[in-house]
């Protein structure tokens, strides 16, 4: 005979003690960021800017959905992923991207103001997510040595 246990799906966890926490932390990570935007906004080709930037938005995302903060949560995993494009060559990290990444952090900051004063989340993000889409659909690819390589023409042998 086997037991099966049924767990409900409306179980909710208080997370009012940790709110405070949780606030201390993400300002760390929003720092984190915006001190990674500017330095790749000097040098673009740093991958391990991309690299931190990615894990500071990795942990925002991470937070904020335990904590149960959806729109923060889908904000931060939509810049998280136009860095991981960035982190796999998909996308050059231009000037434009770092300047649309640094709108989007005034948008976090001001979701994040909204936790720390009790009001509701209703930013409205979508017109931040469908610029990352817009930037991500136009930029150029990164290009690596091993495709410039490839790319030139081989020179003709002269007898």
């Amino acid at each position: 005979m086997t037991a099966s246990i049924k767990v409900s799906a409306a179980i909710k966890m208080d997370t009012s003690k940790y709110k405070g926490l949780y606030l201390q932390e993400v300002a760390e990570h929003l720092s984190g960021i915006e001190t990674g935007l500017l330095a790749l906004e000097k040098n673009q080709s740093d991958t391990s800017t991309v690299d931190d930037l990615f894990r500071h938005y990795h942990s925002v995302k991470g937070m904020s959905a335990s904590m149960g903060y959806e729109p923060i949560k889908r904000f931060a995993h939509a810049q998280e992923d136009l860095l991981d494009r960035i982190r796999s060559k998909c996308v050059n990290p231009s000037i434009a991207i770092t300047g649309i990444l640094l709108e989007c952090l005034d948008g976090l900051k001001t979701l994040v103001s909204k936790v720390s004063d009790d009001k509701p989340l209703d930013l409205d993000i979508e017109p931040f997510i469908a610029k990352i889409g817009a930037a991500v659909a136009s930029a150029e690819p990164q290009t690596r040595p091993s495709d410039v390589t490839r790319a030139q023409p081989a020179k003709p042998q002269t007898p």
